[in-house]
């Protein structure tokens, strides 16, 4: 997702990226209280998990672009379609389990 960004801006936005992981955390067990309260989590136990990997991504990234100043101005120079795959990819996995 960092393709064609200076070396620079790609180690800062990966710290922060991985330190957002951390940062984030609590928020990603959220994600699991619905399905513990109806017992849904055993049936889809691998789908359930998919979607709090990626809603942890998400968060992650957003936790970038809260603390990155310049994330806006670094992508709209070098946006590229794998980013708008990602955002995709990573909403459509991460809503799944709440609509299936």
């Amino acid at each position: 997702m960092r393709y064609g960004l200076s070396e620079k801006e790609k180690l800062e936005m990966e710290f922060l990226h991985e330190f957002g992981h951390v940062q984030v955390f609590p928020f990603v067990w959220v994600y699991y209280i619905p399905f513990f309260i109806y017992n849904h989590l055993t049936e889809n136990f691998l789908l359930v998990t998919a979607g709090m990997l990626m809603l942890w991504e998400i968060l992650a990234e957003l936790y970038v672009i809260k603390k990155s100043g310049s994330y806006f101005h670094v992508y709209k120079s070098s946006l590229s379609p794998v980013t708008l795959l990602f955002w995709i990819v990573a909403f459509s996995v991460s809503l799944y389990p709440f609509i299936n």
